[in-house]
C-alpha cells in the first residue's frame, strides 16, 4: 500500500511538470518545427478534414483510448490481486453535412463477450442526426441510451472510473431505434422508442420506450446562479418479461463545484443484461476543481439488487483524483473505492486509469 501510494505521487508530480510545459507554449501555425507544439495543436484540433466544396462539410477521424489498473482487497482474504483492463479502443468516423446532420460510426475494438462475437457487435455508434427543425432533432440509429444523468452520459466525460451502480445495472447499453431531442433554453428532453435487443442482438423480440427531461430554471442566469438541472425519466418496455424503470436526479454546477445525485427505482430492466428482479439505488456526488487541471471527486453509491431479500444490499464511497493534461483528450484518474457488501465480503480498490483521445 505505501509502495502503491509513494508510485502514484511520482507519477502525478512528472505528469504535473510535463503538462505545466505544454500550457506555457503559445499556439502557433501547425507548420511549426516545436514537436511539442504541434503534438498539442493536434491533440487541440484531431484528425480532421473539411472540404470546400458538396455537401459534406467536415470528416473527422476520432481514436479513443482507455485503460485501467486495479488492486482489490477483500474482507475475507489476506491476499491482493490486480487486473489490467482494456477497457474502451474507440474508433470513430464523423461526417459533418452543410445542411446541420452529422453521421457518425464508431466501433469498439475492446468489447468482448460470448453473447456478443459477431463483427456488428463491435460497433457502438452508427447513427444519423438530422439537421435542427423547429427546436428539434431526429437521431436515428444505434447509440446509448439515455436511462439517467450518467446512464446516458459519454464513457469519457464521466467524474469517475466507473459509472454509478444503478447506471451500470439499468443504462450503458445501446440499442437501435429513434429519438427525438429537443432543447428549449428552460427545458430539454429526450424521448426515445427502441428495439429492445442490444447491440443488434436478439432483434425484434421486443420495444421499449426511454424518455428524460430536464428543467433548467437557472438557464438564462447561469453566470450569477450556476447551472441546475432537475430531470426524471422513465425506461419501460418487454423483452422475454415486461420491464420499467423510473428515475430522477438533480446536478448542479457553479465555477469549480458540481453536485449531482440520482435516484431510481426498478420493476424488472433490460441494461446489459436482463432480469424481472424489484431493485431500486441512489448515489450522489461532489467534485471541485482544486487548481484549473486537478479536480477532487467523492462519491456515495448504495444499490438493492432485490428488494424482495433481506441482507443484500451494497454501498460503495469512492475518493479520486482526475487530472486533465489536455481537457478530456488526455486525462489520468485515480480512484480509492470502499465497498460494503452486506450479501458477501467487504472489498477495496485502488484504480490507475489513462484516457487517451486522438
Amino acid at each position: 500500500m505505501k509502495n502503491l501510494i509513494i508510485i502514484f505521487a511520482i507519477i502525478i508530480a512528472f505528469a504535473t511538470s510535463q503538462a505545466s510545459a505544454i500550457e506555457e507554449i503559445e499556439l502557433e501555425p501547425p507548420e511549426e518545427k516545436n514537436w511539442l507544439l504541434k503534438a498539442r495543436v493536434f491533440h487541440e484540433r484531431g484528425l480532421v478534414k473539411r472540404l470546400e466544396t458538396g455537401i459534406i462539410e467536415q470528416i473527422q477521424l476520432e481514436l479513443g483510448y482507455q485503460g485501467l489498473i486495479t488492486f482489490n482487497t477483500f474482507s475475507n482474504s489476506s491476499s491482493t490481486d490486480y487486473d489490467y483492463t482494456y477497457l474502451v479502443g474507440d474508433i470513430s468516423l464523423i461526417t459533418r453535412f452543410r445542411n446541420g446532420g452529422l453521421l457518425e460510426i464508431q466501433s469498439n475494438a475492446a468489447r468482448y463477450s460470448p453473447e456478443y462475437n459477431k463483427l456488428y457487435n463491435k460497433l457502438s455508434d452508427v447513427y444519423y442526426l438530422t439537421p435542427k427543425f423547429f427546436n428539434h432533432k431526429l437521431m436515428l440509429g444505434q447509440n446509448r441510451t439515455p436511462v439517467g444523468f450518467e446512464g446516458g452520459q459519454s464513457q469519457y466525460t464521466l467524474l469517475l472510473a466507473d459509472r454509478s451502480m444503478i447506471a451500470r445495472t439499468f443504462a450503458n447499453a445501446r440499442p437501435l431505434g429513434v429519438r427525438l431531442l429537443s432543447d428549449w433554453g428552460i427545458v430539454d428532453y429526450d424521448l426515445g422508442v427502441f428495439d429492445s435487443g442490444r447491440l443488434m442482438e436478439n432483434m425484434w423480440k421486443g420495444v421499449e420506450f426511454i424518455g428524460w427531461m430536464n428543467i433548467k430554471p437557472f438557464n438564462n442566469i447561469r453566470e450569477k446562479y450556476g447551472d441546475l438541472k432537475i430531470g426524471g425519466g422513465v425506461q419501460a418496455g418487454s423483452r422475454e418479461s415486461d420491464y420499467t424503470v423510473l428515475l430522477s436526479g438533480l446536478e448542479y454546477k457553479y465555477g469549480n463545484f458540481l453536485f449531482n445525485t440520482e435516484y431510481a427505482i426498478a420493476d424488472g430492466y433490460n441494461g446489459n443484461s436482463i432480469s424481472q428482479n424489484k431493485v431500486q439505488g441512489v448515489y450522489s456526488t461532489l467534485a471541485y476543481y482544486i487548481t484549473p487541471k486537478l479536480q477532487l471527486v467523492t462519491r456515495y453509491d448504495y444499490f438493492d439488487p432485490d428488494r424482495k431479500k433481506a441482507q443484500n444490499s451494497k454501498q460503495e464511497y469512492t475518493i479520486g483524483f482526475n487530472y486533465y493534461f489536455v481537457g478530456q483528450k488526455f486525462k489520468g484518474i485515480f480512484n480509492f473505492v470502499s465497498g460494503i457488501n452486506s450479501a458477501d465480503a467487504d472489498y477495496n480498490k485502488f484504480i490507475l486509469m489513462t484516457q487517451i483521445l486522438l
